[in-house]
């Protein structure tokens, strides 16, 4: 098997690396993850973000909305890490995305066109920062 470069990301910048591996696991699915005090609360606003209520509560403190074939959102009621998680949402119609945003109540930060493609940035009710980018042509 061929080698593969390898990118992880942790909460601070002295944690991210990018690396060569020639050993790389394969990953199925990823699961993006926020941390939320008060789990109703939080429920009510992805509901909203989403268009759709959870698709799982697979335990008490936890609500997850799936985006097959290879992905997820994940909320978890966590008072102790709560607001201090952030995730990034590609999107392929941005400029709809941000309508029925707009539409649902949902406040959104300037509009960035960066390098790749436009984003936008969004808080949850416990400060979390989701960013919403388009994705990017290809």
């Amino acid at each position: 098997m061929p080698g593969e470069w390898i990118c992880v990301f942790g909460g601070h910048p002295a944690n991210r690396r990018i690396f060569w591996s020639d050993r790389a696991m394969p990953v199925t699915v990823s699961l993006a993850a926020v941390a939320v005090a008060d789990l109703a609360r939080a429920k009510e606003f992805y509901s909203r973000l989403f268009g759709r209520p959870a698709d799982l509560e697979p335990m008490p403190s936890l609500a997850q909305w799936d985006f097959p074939p290879s992905g997820g959102f994940q909320v978890v009621e966590n008072a102790g890490t709560a607001g201090a998680s952030m995730a990034t949402l590609l999107v392929s119609d941005f400029d709809d995305f941000l309508a029925r945003l707009h539409r649902s109540g949902i406040a959104t930060g300037e509009v960035i066109t960066g390098v790749l493609s436009r984003l936008t940035r969004i808080q949850d009710p416990a400060a979390n920062v989701i960013t919403i980018a388009e994705v990017p042509a290809r």
